[in-house]
């Protein structure tokens, strides 16, 4: 259930209340019986406020969302493990946006407060846009964002101790151009350095020594072991028109790589993916009749595991993500 009310004090701003209450319950059975149920009841409120100042947007807001829960885990058991807990988040963001040709400058915070871990962490991003001149646009963005454990990462079987707060730090640039009036080609680079993932012990088979195989582990824990970065380049160029031909053309390389600090492992990402080719194009021909295609390509990304290819099979391997799914395409066409 949801609830919001607007309410605007003035032409220049608007305040915004919401509040929503979710109540959850799951059971999980084999023909034994139930080996697993709980339930769970979220409540949050949120509150925003938008200030209009000539050429200077303020918003400010903050939010607040609790989650009790119950599970009863492994119920064949004589005496089966139960975990009850309250966790709570608090937020609060403050954002001022200035416009001013030929700038459009955006800068704010925000501040998570968690119970699971306890703690509190900043939010911090800026993004800049300058109009060069003759159509040509220059664009940067930065920002710093967290992520807390959940539930599975800190109560129950699985649960880890001393869990950090993941982090990651992102930072692009780019440039557009604007051909005609139609028309426009944009170049943009990123890079993102991710710090403290999580990352569940002996999770997936692996081969270690000669020909010892470790099983895989269902009881973890989870641990504060990985980091990593997703770093790459895009470019697009595009064509806009109401009547004729219009459609856009992209293509991306990006690399996405992490490093095990425990486990002293250097993998690819599960969704890194170098190269991916995007078109489409649309033609209207009539005012009730168009056309349009739009074509797919990918190098795809790696067969999630420790798994390498012999002689045409697949095996259990030493090294994560190696092994590569094959590329794949995909044409589509369409007449209205």
């Amino acid at each position: 259930a949801t609830a919001a009310w607007r309410f605007p004090p003035s032409t220049s701003a608007v305040i915004t209340h919401r509040v929503a209450v979710a109540a959850n319950q799951f059971i999980n059975r084999i023909r034994a019986g139930d080996i697993k149920r709980g339930h769970s009841v979220d409540l949050t409120w949120r509150t925003e406020a938008t200030i209009a100042l000539g050429g200077l947007q303020l918003e400010a807001g903050g939010a607040d969302a609790r989650r009790s829960w119950h599970v009863e885990d492994d119920l064949l058991r004589a005496r089966p493990p139960r975990y009850r807990g309250l966790d709570i988040w608090s937020s609060a963001f403050v954002q001022a946006q200035w416009s001013s040709t030929p700038f459009r400058l955006t800068g704010g915070a925000r501040a998570d407060h968690w119970t699971l871990p306890n703690g509190v962490r900043p939010w911090p991003w800026a993004l800049g846009e300058i109009a060069i001149g003759a159509g040509l646009t220059l664009r940067a963005a930065a920002s710093i964002h967290h992520q807390a454990p959940d539930f599975p990462h800190v109560v129950g079987p699985a649960a880890g101790t001393n869990l950090a707060v993941e982090r990651a730090y992102h930072a692009d640039i780019g440039v557009e151009q604007a051909i005609g009036r139609s028309g426009r080609w944009r170049v943009t680079m990123y890079n993102r350095e991710e710090r403290d993932r999580l990352r569940l012990w002996a999770s997936e088979p692996r081969l270690f020594g000669p020909d010892d195989v470790i099983g895989r582990s269902s009881t973890g824990p989870w641990q504060t072991a990985v980091d990593g970065y997703a770093r790459g380049v895009e470019f697009l160029l595009q064509r806009r028109s109401a009547r004729g031909p219009s459609g856009w053309i992209s293509y991306s390389f990006a690399r996405n790589h992490y490093r095990d600090r425990v486990l002293r492992d250097a993998f690819d990402g599960d969704f890194d993916q170098r190269h991916t080719l995007n078109a489409f194009g649309a033609w209207r021909l009539t005012g009730r009749t168009s056309v349009a295609v739009r074509l797919r390509v990918g190098s795809n990304t790696p067969a999630t595991g420790y798994f390498e290819e012999r002689d045409g099979l697949v095996y259990v391997g030493r090294e994560r993500n190696r092994l590569r799914v094959p590329y794949y395409s995909r044409l589509d066409l369409r007449a209205s």
